[in-house]
């Protein structure tokens, strides 16, 4: 591989445009314990690259393709995510702290343990992603997709999951709107979900079914998120 320095100067011209430049592709490319800090690898190619602790703090990933890469105990605190395609990435321990993931790809990406406190993952696909143990605390998930993910002993203390998917089995879509909760296509407060489960009321699902027995665990379990 080009000296690491001489790929990421190439870049920064391919970026303006210039006729030297280069996109990088670091495919596959050994960076373990790689100083990145603040560099500008937006819509670089970092394809099941090795950065295990490597530090990218501060550094500009802005729709990079890090597919596979194993990102363990990296430091990506205040990196921009924008847009990244993290999918089945391994981010154990991984510190992103108030990192940008706005729209980020991490389905089936490994977060064990990993801090994601204050971090922006507004609309960010988090399905089958593991984060268990992982920091969440004061994160913004308004929109995300967290279907299928493991959030045993993940930390959500004030965490924004406002019209997130949650990971709870149900044949409606289901998620928190303000104060409200929408399962399927109806919107309603907490009082009003209450009501429901003590009435007669049928929406679509008859009551003395397996379906509904899993539906009224889901507005149970978000009954319980809203009021904390």
């Amino acid at each position: 591989m080009e000296n690491l320095k001489e790929v990421l100067e190439k870049h920064s011209l391919w970026l303006v445009g210039e006729f030297k430049g280069e996109q990088a592709n670091l495919r596959g490319a050994n960076l373990r314990g790689a100083n990145l800090e603040g560099a500008n690898l937006r819509g670089a190619n970092l394809e099941r690259a090795n950065l295990e602790r490597a530090n990218l703090w501060g550094a500009n990933l802005e729709g990079a393709y890090l597919w596979g890469a194993n990102l363990e105990r990296a430091n990506l605190e205040r990196a921009n995510l924008d847009g990244a395609n993290l999918r089945g990435a391994n981010l154990e321990l991984a510190n992103l702290r108030g990192a940008n993931l706005w729209g980020a790809n991490l389905r089936g990406a490994n977060l064990w343990g990993a801090n994601l406190e204050g971090a922006y993952l507004w609309g960010a696909n988090l399905e089958r992603a593991n984060l268990e143990r992982a920091n969440l605390e004061g994160a913004n998930l308004w929109g995300a997709n967290l279907r299928g993910a493991n959030l045993d002993g993940a930390n959500l203390r004030g965490a924004n999951l406002e019209r997130a998917l949650l990971p709870i089995y149900c044949k409606w879509t289901h998620s928190i709107e303000g104060s409200n909760i929408k399962i399927g296509c109806v919107t309603r407060s907490v009082d009003g979900w209450k009501d429901f489960l003590e009435s007669d009321e049928v929406i679509e699902t008859p009551r003395d079914t397996d379906e509904f027995r899993q539906i009224t665990k889901v507005i149970k379990a978000l009954i319980a998120y809203v009021e904390g």
